[in-house]
């Protein structure tokens, strides 16, 4: 399904559609929720650096690996790119933070879970893998430095060594008779979204 909101094309697939469904009702300790709420309020990090900057979005596209925001960042200087590119993940840290002092204030069980979602989506967002918002922040911030071909090469290093150590972990517990779901699931994804970027 495609539409227009402002002049930004946004596009929902049907398989994200059905995945957040799938999700919400099979999830019954909430998790669920938080954590596709944390994903919501980075994104709007995103939105709101872009519109600090006025850098207009021109497409949005909701796909079954995640929220893709298109940008044309290009024309706009190394630190408009990087504001944008780590717009998400300080908004998930500075939630988190609001978050845990009303926790500590209330006592509201739910907005420590809330908080602990806020940070994970942050971080891991921040790590350095293609794909990943921590990508674009490091590959930008060695560009400042560097030319941007020898700035790439080692972004794609960087982020084939981090997303590796998963992958690794993931194995060695097989290996071991354990098994993780969660890890499983998270090194598939880095794996797959690595593939895609660097193809």
């Amino acid at each position: 399904m495609k539409f227009k909101i402002f002049g930004c094309e946004i596009e929902l697939s049907l398989l994200f559609s059905s995945l957040i469904c799938v999700l919400l009702l099979a999830d019954k300790t909430g998790l669920m929720l938080l954590s596709l709420s944390a994903a919501a309020i980075h994104e709007i990090g995103h939105l709101i650096a872009m519109l600090i900057f006025k850098i207009k979005p021109e497409k949005m596209k909701f796909c079954a690996y995640g929220i893709i925001i298109s940008k044309n960042t290009n024309k706009f200087s190394y630190s408009a790119q990087l504001a944008v590119f780590s717009g998400g993940c300080i908004m998930n840290f500075l939630v988190s933070v609001c978050l845990v002092f009303l926790y500590n204030t209330t006592h509201f069980r739910p907005l420590a879970s809330f908080a602990v979602s806020n940070l994970l989506t942050g971080a891991f967002s921040a790590l350095p893998i293609c794909g990943l918002d921590g990508y674009d922040i490091l590959n930008l911030s060695l560009c400042m430095h560097l030319n941007i071909t020898k700035a790439e090469k080692i972004s794609k290093a960087v982020s084939v060594f981090f997303c590796g150590i998963p992958v690794v972990l993931t194995i060695f517990l097989i290996i071991n008779g354990e098994f993780n779901i969660n890890l499983v699931i998270m090194s598939v994804y880095l794996v797959i979204i690595l593939i895609l970027k660097l193809l």
